[in-house]
């Protein structure tokens, strides 16, 4: 079986909320049988902060192309004449991420209620190219909600929920 790109956005007063209406969604259009390459095929997600001025798109585009980078990075040598080197664009968006979320040993790496803290940019990566893991959450910015949802119940938030899921 393979693994699809999804992103999709969904509300609620809290990330929990808005990740259950979701797969409810995904589960009623696209059934309970699994392989769907929807939010349904994730088993959980884990929410990231989104960078100051920063929207939830550009976060999760920037985490597209750095995790091809981070590919080649971590590719051993001998293996990456099989694969084409990516664009230039792409070891940008991992130096870039590597700002928003650098990587401290000494912190560590922990989760509190799927919330993610003191990961850093390989972590935010392995978890976005992860078919079988937990799906990224980011809060949407205040203009992304506006564009996006209109008449949402007081005290709603917007996240998007995307990854890697299996099909």
């Amino acid at each position: 079986m393979g693994a699809t790109e999804f992103a999709i956005d969904n509300f609620g007063k809290t990330v929990g909320d808005a990740y259950n209406k979701q797969v409810d969604s995904d589960h009623y259009e696209h059934g309970h049988s699994g392989y769907t390459g929807t939010l349904a095929e994730k088993d959980g997600f884990v929410l990231i902060d989104r960078p100051t001025r920063i929207t939830a798109g550009r976060l999760m585009d920037t985490i597209i192309d750095a995790e091809q980078w981070m590919f080649w990075l971590y590719t051993d040598e001998k293996c990456r004449y099989a694969y084409i080197k990516p664009k230039a664009k792409c070891k940008k968006a991992w130096a870039r991420l590597n700002e928003w979320f650098p990587s401290n040993p000494r912190t560590g790496k922990f989760f509190v209620e799927d919330h993610a803290y003191g990961v850093g940019a390989s972590d935010i990566c392995r978890l976005y190219g992860e078919k079988w893991g937990p799906a990224l959450a980011v809060e949407q910015s205040p203009a992304e909600k506006k564009a996006r949802w209109h008449d949402l119940p007081r005290g709603s938030k917007t996240f998007l929920f995307f990854g890697m899921a299996s099909c």
